[in-house]
């Protein structure tokens, strides 16, 4: 079964960097927002392979919920790229 989660993508003069709401601590960066994209597809894959099955099964659950975009933006800065929500 696919599931989709929240991703903010947020950009600064070094690249972007990305963040999953739902998942404590999960984060990446790129250089540009598929780079970035890709790294925290990865990330999320990895952190959900290090909890135990109760901590997963607790995880995926949130990942069926709406997906909200009130998530406040850290960065106003829109070089390299503009900061965006993503579903990954």
């Amino acid at each position: 079964m696919t599931r989709k989660v929240s991703v903010v993508v947020e950009g600064d003069e070094h690249g972007c960097y990305a963040w999953c709401p739902e998942l404590e601590g999960c984060q990446s960066q790129g250089k540009t927002v598929e780079e970035t994209l890709a790294n925290i597809r990865e990330a999320i894959e990895l952190y959900l392979e290090t909890l135990t099955d109760d901590e997963r099964s607790a995880a995926l659950s949130s990942f069926t919920r709406p997906c909200e975009t009130s998530y406040p933006l850290r960065s106003q800065v829109k070089q390299p790229c503009q900061p965006r929500f993503a579903l990954v």
